[in-house]
Order: C-alpha cells, then structure tokens, then sequence
C-alpha cells in the first residue's frame, strides 16, 4: 500500500500568481480524493526536518536569509523564490515529511510513497533560495543518509 504525507499546513506556503502554488496541491488533493485512491493509501504522522539536517545541506546564512525573510512578512529570496511568513516552518514540515517517506521505503515499511508537498523545492545545493524538500529527498536516495548526522 501506499504512503501518502499530506497536511493542511503545506497550503499556508503561499505564493500569490507565481506558477507553483497551492491551487496545484489543491487539485492534486482533490483528484485523490474523487477517483478513492487517497482512502485506499497509508497516512502517517512524521516530524519536520530538524535544523541539524536542514544545515548538513544548506549553509547557515542561507538558512538565516529565509528564516528572516518570512519572519518579516516575506517576500522574493530570488528572482523566481516567494517566501511568506509560514514558508520557512512550511518547509520545514515538508523536508521531514520526503525524509520519513524515503525511510519508509527503504526500510520495506511500503513499496512506495507519495509526498504532496509544498514548497516543492529543487535540486541545486546552496544556491541562492529554496532547495529543502527536493533536495534533501534526491540526496536521501543518492546515499547521503541523515542518521549519520546524529
């Protein structure tokens, strides 16, 4: 069966007309929920990513350049980055939520699992703005595990 990580909060990322926005997660939710294939997937409670993680991928100035960017109200990390007050806590949640699903997998808890998100993240390692979910997922599956970390 499927593990599906899904939560309320990650609508609280807002990006106003920027193309990745919570419209899409709305509709993903939706379609799972009218075709029945969200009821016939797991759900399971995760915790965020802690800030040692967060800092074993990112470089502190930018994690402080985010984290006081949306506690003063938000605004664009970059050119194509939007950040509001709830991103940085949003994004927390989301990177614990990929790691808890990469886990699951390769613990053969599930076969698969589906993590809707937000933000969404990229690939690119300390550049400038977000590379938290995705990154930390691709770099889980790449081998650099977190439980080394501790």
């Amino acid at each position: 069966m499927t593990i599906l990580y899904r939560s309320p909060v990650f609508q609280k990322h807002q990006t106003g007309r920027h193309p990745e926005r919570v419209e899409r997660l709305v509709a993903l939710e939706e379609m799972l929920e009218k075709s029945g294939l969200g009821k016939k997937c797991t759900e399971l409670n995760w915790k965020p990513v802690t800030e040692k993680e967060l800092l074993a991928l990112h470089a502190p100035k930018q994690v402080e350049t985010i984290r006081q960017l949306a506690s003063h109200g938000g605004g664009n990390a970059d050119p194509d980055t939007v950040v509001c007050p709830d991103s940085f806590e949003v994004a927390m949640l989301a990177s614990g939520a990929c790691i808890d699903a990469v886990d699951q997998v390769l613990k053969g808890k599930s076969k698969n699992a589906l993590a809707l998100v937000r933000p969404q993240g990229t690939t690119q390692m300390r550049l400038p703005a977000w590379v938290f979910a995705c990154l930390i997922i691709w770099l889980w599956l790449q081998g650099m595990p977190f439980k080394n970390i501790n």
